[in-house]
């Protein structure tokens, strides 16, 4: 892991103004990367002069920077299983240690960190923001939260999965991993729709009541469908009334309604509600049901 601290003083890259960058190792352009670890310049626009910070990740080939990307870290209780130290002794709770840095690779808005390195057993974590405890998500995106509890029963991959828009973070170990794919998620910022692995829309079970939820007020006026998926792909997909593989929901909406989609895994049944904005000087909402 690699990063890069430009200060105040030398470099123009922290001044104003529209610059493009890329990593490039060993002194050439022999090997190099850059947006989504391939080919493009990463475009960095500043309105005012600021400190930038650079980061890459020689595995993932990563290269982004704190101004277009959250810089966001798994801290907990089996950091020093993963080689993170402090005052050179193995340390837990390291919110600076980019050993479980979470990267969003691809662009498409969930950040994830992967490791084979923990042994069975129980631990602790929650999320940290910019490498301090200062913003900090725990259990169901709470800021400040509770952690968050990790068991794994034997030795085995584990992927860690954080939302930064509702700061919600959980693990494959957690159970499925579910998502609602549908003809919205390009205006998500999935790289298009129909896309069971794209985690915008992914369902969440932070209490662990057997229901899965996601909400977004950002889907536009119109008509769309959806379906669930579990373990990022079509292999196990549900539609209308739980139906392995069944007839997609369909559902309207209209601009700044939130979309709440609730999903119940006992029965696989999906439920669609939208709300109003509260209404002037009220502070209330009105619910209404969204045609599945």
């Amino acid at each position: 892991m690699y990063f890069w601290d430009i200060g105040a003083a030398g470099a123009l890259c922290h001044q104003a103004g529209n610059w493009q960058y890329k990593a490039a190792l060993n002194d050439a352009w022999t090997e190099s990367y850059g947006l989504h670890a391939g080919s493009d310049n990463i475009a960095l626009n500043l309105g005012a002069s600021t400190s930038v910070k650079f980061y890459y990740d020689n595995k993932t080939h990563w290269i982004t920077d704190n101004k277009n990307s959250v810089i966001a870290v798994v801290a907990g209780s089996f950091q020093s299983e993963l080689g993170c130290i402090k005052d050179a002794l193995p340390a837990d709770w390291q919110p600076d240690c980019l050993r479980s840095w979470l990267q969003d690779v691809d662009g498409d808005g969930t950040y994830t960190y992967e490791t084979t390195a923990l042994p069975a057993g129980s631990y602790e974590g929650k999320v940290a923001l910019n490498e301090n405890w200062d913003v900090n998500y725990g259990q169901g995106g709470v800021p400040g939260g509770a952690n968050a509890a990790l068991t794994l029963a034997a030795d085995t991959a584990v992927t860690f999965y954080y939302n930064p828009v509702t700061h919600v973070f959980g693990t494959s170990a957690d159970g499925p991993i579910i998502t609602v794919p549908g003809s919205f998620q390009s205006e998500l910022g999935c790289p298009g729709d129909w896309s069971p692995d794209c985690m915008v829309s992914w369902l969440t079970d932070p209490d662990g009541d057997g229901v899965y939820t996601y909400a977004t007020s950002a889907i536009p006026t119109g008509s769309y469908e959806a379906k669930v998926a579990h373990g990022l792909s079509w292999d196990e997909n549900y539609g209308v009334d739980g139906a392995p593989g069944g007839a997609n929901y369909s559902f309207s909406t209209t601009s700044g309604k939130q979309v709440t989609f609730s999903y119940v895994l006992a029965t696989h049944v999906l439920t669609i509600t939208a709300n109003d904005p509260p209404l002037p000087g009220t502070g209330q909402q009105q619910a209404f049901w969204v045609d599945r």
